[in-house]
């Protein structure tokens, strides 16, 4: 597989307990296998807590701070809660470091190259129904395939591949054609 200079983006959208996290685990995994650095982003609804409760740094944010940081000799993690928005994906990927594949998880709304996620409820018999998020003009231009849990596989109102959402030799092939590309 050819590295990247600047690194490949795919982004995985889709609803809530889909399987999103798991196929971006195991995607991480094999790229991992071949060589590869990876980074991963995650958007976020839910108000998110990195710290469990009663922690040190749970503690610290729980005083008010607004930046908190954690190290050891294996690595560290910094959460900052300014309140004032969500940062850009541009700038979070800096923080990333030197990576060859990044994958993305959420952000239903940014514009880049993404792979739908698809839960068993939106099956309709012979085929699955359309996210309400792709339901938009405009909103299927960065979409490069779905994944699904079973056949069959066919999305209403859509002409792009739809993978088994364990096909990992596929979705490989697709981040393959990126790393070419960028």
């Amino acid at each position: 597989m050819k590295v990247a200079r600047k690194p490949a983006f795919l982004l995985f959208s889709g609803y809530k307990h889909t399987g999103k996290t798991t196929l971006i685990v195991r995607l991480t995994a094999e790229c991992t296998r071949r060589g590869l650095r990876v980074g991963c982003l995650k958007h976020d609804g839910h108000d998110f807590r990195t710290s469990p409760e009663g922690t040190d740094t749970a503690r610290y944010l729980d005083a008010g701070a607004i930046s908190v940081g954690i190290a050891d000799t294996l690595g560290h993690y910094m959460i900052e809660r300014r309140g004032d928005g969500a940062p850009s994906v541009s700038s979070l990927v800096v923080s990333l470091g030197s990576v060859d594949v990044v994958f993305l998880e959420g952000y239903k709304t940014v514009a880049m190259r993404k792979i739908v996620v698809l839960g068993a409820d939106l099956r309709c018999g012979d085929h699955y129904a359309l996210p309400d998020f792709l339901q938009h003009d405009g909103a299927m231009l960065n979409v490069l395939a779905f994944a699904a849990p079973e056949p069959p596989f066919v999305v209403a109102g859509a002409s792009l591949p739809v993978y088994h959402r364990n096909d990992i030799d596929g979705f490989m092939a697709i981040l393959d054609r990126l790393m070419l590309e960028d």
